[in-house]
């Protein structure tokens, strides 16, 4: 089968991802330039509950965490907490918790303290060879990818294709 049928069978709609989201799931997405932006702004729209989402220095602004209608359904568990993170802290909005880390080490203790249902992440085109990279970040992407039981990737054509084992 040549890669560019496989890649087209894989396809799914956000709907259809939302709908595996399962109550006590936990996520982890991909970190600030590879945000799965797509994913995190639908995730409000999941059928879900008690859904810890693990993120790292969000850039955009997202429901599930900055609504408190959303408190007992996500958990925004960020490694670094950007502008939208500390206005929901400072309105107490309870869908929003820091996690002390050593980044370099984030994927490494996540992965070693609970098991990871799904990453999420953005990655750039297929090359001919059917090959996706992860792109502009690798710093813990690639270890919670390879832990997870399942993988979602926001191909985006403008994501840089970068060398290596990424």
């Amino acid at each position: 089968m040549k890669w560019g049928k496989e890649y087209e069978m894989k396809k799914v709609s956000i709907e259809e991802i939302l709908r595996i989201l399962k109550p006590g799931m936990t996520i982890v997405a991909g970190m600030t330039p590879m945000e799965p932006q797509l994913f995190l702004s639908h995730l409000h729209k999941a059928n879900a509950d008690n859904v810890s989402i693990f993120t790292c220095l969000n850039i955009k602004d997202y429901d599930f965490y900055l609504d408190e209608a959303y408190e007992g359904r996500f958990i925004n568990n960020s490694w670094f907490y950007g502008p939208s993170n500390r206005e929901a802290v400072k309105k107490g909005i309870k869908t929003v918790t820091y996690v002390p880390n050593n980044l370099h080490q984030a994927g490494t203790n996540l992965i070693s303290s609970r098991k990871i249902d799904l990453f999420v992440g953005v990655a750039s085109p297929m090359d001919k060879n059917g090959f996706l990279t992860l792109s502009a970040s690798v710093v813990y992407e690639k270890d919670v990818l390879e832990a997870a039981e399942m993988v979602v990737l926001e191909v985006n054509p403008n994501a840089p294709k970068t060398h290596g084992d990424t």
